[in-house]
């Protein structure tokens, strides 16, 4: 964050991101939980550029990890994928054509959640496709888990 009159600039990221919860092997386990990413350029409300903008095309995946095992239990994605702004000051313009994955973990019993994904333009209407977000629960022998959430510019998209 740039406070101030001091602009931020664009931030573009064409990477593959992995902050994925480790998988459990042994029976009864469970999987590991989902991290977190963020990509945010901040602007001064008065000090108004379009050169404050994420753009973002890879894959994201901040899943729970697989415990498939009998009694096993898939970790939650507890964490968040963050495109954007709102945290400390403006961001003009989000453009994500990448995958962003939030799932929960598959279990042998019971599925982890799913987690939260969020892209936030204050500007220009957020770019994205609806198919290329995934917030589901994981898959569970007994018990699915829950579905997560996904928010565009501050309105729910998923579930």
């Amino acid at each position: 964050f740039y406070g101030g009159f001091n602009p931020a600039y664009p931030i573009i990221s064409e990477a593959n991101i992995e902050a994925k919860g480790g998988n459990a092997t042994a029976s009864g386990g469970t999987g590991g939980q989902g991290g977190y990413v963020e990509l945010a350029t901040d602007y001064h409300s008065d000090n108004t550029t379009t050169d404050t903008t994420v753009t973002q095309s890879g894959t994201i995946d901040i899943s729970g990890g697989n415990a498939t095992a009998s009694g096993g239990t898939g970790g939650n994605s507890s964490g968040a994928i963050f495109l954007g702004s709102d945290n400390h000051g403006d961001c003009w313009n989000v453009t994500t054509t990448g995958k962003l994955i939030a799932k929960g973990g598959k279990g042998g019993t019971t599925g982890g959640n799913g987690g939260y994904i969020n892209l936030n333009s204050n500007e220009i209407d957020t770019v994205y496709k609806l198919a290329n977000l995934s917030v589901t629960g994981g898959k569970g022998g007994t018990t699915a888990g829950s579905t997560g959430s996904a928010w565009v510019d501050g309105v729910q998209v998923l579930p």
